[in-house]
């Protein structure tokens, strides 16, 4: 699966943006670790992550390299429905 996003506090580019798709996993607690997937920045999902909380998302080093090359993105929020939100928060 593939999305388009927007990056809070970023402007999209020209009156018609073109973003590049990036892939999109859904996954639960635990996978990280059953996989053996360092996690090189920030941390993974929890029990804490349930449908009550505020949502959150993990990125992998390929797009915090095209969208944060010189900063974490730990913190930094995206949303997959244009600058109206709703947001994510990376962790």
């Amino acid at each position: 699966m593939t999305f388009s996003f927007a990056i809070e506090g970023r402007p999209r580019p020209g009156p018609r943006p073109r973003e590049e798709p990036q892939p999109l996993r859904i996954v639960t607690p635990g996978y990280f670790r059953t996989l053996d997937i360092p996690v090189l920045e920030g941390r993974v999902f929890n029990e804490h992550d349930d449908a009550d909380a505020p949502d959150v998302l993990v990125v992998n080093q390929a797009l915090k390299r095209l969208h944060w090359p010189d900063e974490s993105p730990v913190g930094k929020r995206i949303s997959f429905q244009g600058q109206d939100g709703p947001w994510l928060e990376i962790v």
